[in-house]
C-alpha cells in the first residue's frame, strides 16, 4: 500500500498472503488531511478508510488524500454568547466529556459549563477557542462572564484562563473554589502584551483535585475585541483633578469625571479643543484612543463692601461675566 500524496497520511496492511487469504488495509489521514478512496491502478476499489477485500495476485493499492485548509482566524472584534447551543459552530474544542453548552443558565442563559460529572481526580481539563487574528493590533482585550455553584471546600477546584501567542500559553487568570460560591462575574483583562501583533487562541482550564467537590463552573459572553487609550487632563492643573483613564475594549461604556478644586469651576471636556460634553460626568462609547481636556474657569473672590454708617445711598460697580460676553452694571 502507499498513501497519495505521502504528506497526506499513512496505511498499513502490506505483507505476503496466501491465495485466498482475506486481507484489510487500512488509510489514516494527518492533520488537515481528509482520506478519498483506495485506487488499484487508478480504479477505485472502495471509500472506507478500513478496505477487506480476498487476495487472488499481486496488489498495489493506493489510499488517495485530499488536503483540508484549516479554517481562516476570526476577525475581531469576536464575541461568543453560545446562542448556536453547541461547541462546533464556533471551532471551540472541549476535552473530555464534563464540557457542554447549557440551555437553561447563563447571563443570561445559555452558557457554557463545566460540570463536576462526570467526576474527574487530578484533572485539567480545556475549553479551547479557534485563532483569533490580532496581527495589526497593538492593544487586545479579553473579556467574560464567570461563576461558580460550589459544594465542598474539601479540596481547592480552580478555573484557569489562558492565552496562546502560538508557541506558548499565558495564565491571565486563576479562580478557585475556597470562598465556595461565585455569583456571575465580569472580567475584562488587557492581554497586549502577550497576543498583540499576533494569531492567538483562548481556553479556560478547569482543574483539580477532585471535581466532586464543585457543583458547576460556567462560562459566559466572552469576547476579544481591540482595545483603546482613554487619557484625560486637567487645564489648567491647578483648576481640579480628573478621572477615567484606562485601556478599554472596543465599544465600551466609559465614563470620565471631573473634580473642580476650591475657587475653581468646572467648565466643559473638550477634545482636540472641541466642546464633547459640559456635564462634569462625561459618558461616552470608546472607538478609538482619545485624549480627552476637563476646562476649569477660576472663581472670582468675592469683594467685602463697608458702608459708612450715616450714608444713605451706595454705589456699586461690578463686571458681569454672563454667556453674551459680559457687561458692566450699576446698583
Amino acid at each position: 500500500t502507499e498513501a497519495m500524496p505521502p504528506e497526506g497520511g499513512t496505511t498499513s496492511g502490506d505483507g505476503v498472503y496466501v491465495d485466498g487469504t482475506e486481507v484489510t488495509v487500512s488509510a489514516y489521514a494527518n492533520t488537515d488531511w481528509a482520506f478519498i478512496n483506495w485506487t488499484e491502478d487508478g480504479v477505485e476499489v472502495a471509500t472506507s478508510t478500513d478496505y477487506t477485500f480476498t487476495v487472488e495476485y499481486d496488489i498495489n493499492l493506493v489510499a488517495n488524500f485530499e488536503y483540508i485548509a484549516p479554517p481562516e482566524p476570526f476577525d475581531l472584534p469576536f464575541c461568543e454568547y453560545w446562542d448556536s447551543g453547541d461547541f462546533e459552530t464556533n471551532l471551540w474544542v472541549a476535552e473530555g466529556n464534563n464540557w457542554s453548552v447549557v440551555a437553561n443558565f447563563g447571563n443570561p442563559e445559555p452558557s457554557a459549563r463545566f460540570n463536576y460529572s462526570p467526576a474527574q481526580q487530578n484533572y485539567e481539563l480545556a475549553l479551547a477557542s479557534w485563532q483569533f487574528d490580532a496581527t495589526l493590533l497593538n492593544s487586545v482585550e479579553l473579556a467574560y462572564d464567570y461563576y461558580l455553584n460550589n459544594f465542598s471546600l474539601s479540596t481547592v477546584e480552580n478555573m484557569t484562563v489562558e492565552v496562546f501567542d502560538g508557541a506558548e500559553w499565558y495564565e491571565v487568570a486563576t479562580y478557585n473554589n475556597q470562598n465556595s460560591n461565585i455569583p456571575w462575574t465580569t472580567e475584562a483583562i488587557d492581554i497586549s502584551q502577550y497576543v498583540a501583533g499576533t494569531i492567538f487562541q483562548v481556553r479556560f482550564v478547569a482543574w483539580g483535585e477532585d471535581s466532586y467537590n464543585i457543583n458547576f463552573w460556567n462560562i459566559d459572553n466572552i469576547c476579544v475585541k481591540e482595545s483603546y487609550t482613554v487619557t484625560t487632563e486637567a487645564a489648567p492643573p491647578e483648576g481640579g483633578t480628573t478621572s477615567g483613564d484606562g485601556l478599554y475594549g472596543a465599544g465600551t461604556e466609559v465614563t470620565v469625571s471631573a473634580y473642580a478644586n476650591t475657587d475653581w469651576m468646572f467648565v466643559n471636556w473638550t477634545e482636540d479643543g472641541v466642546e464633547v460634553s459640559a456635564d462634569a460626568d462625561y459618558i461616552f462609547t470608546v472607538e478609538y484612543d482619545i485624549h480627552l481636556v476637563a476646562n476649569f474657569e477660576q472663581v472670582p473672590a468675592p469683594i467685602l463692601v463697608i458702608a459708612t454708617p450715616g450714608i444713605e445711598e451706595v454705589t456699586l460697580v461690578w463686571e458681569a461675566i454672563p454667556e453674551d460676553g459680559g457687561k458692566t452694571g450699576h446698583f
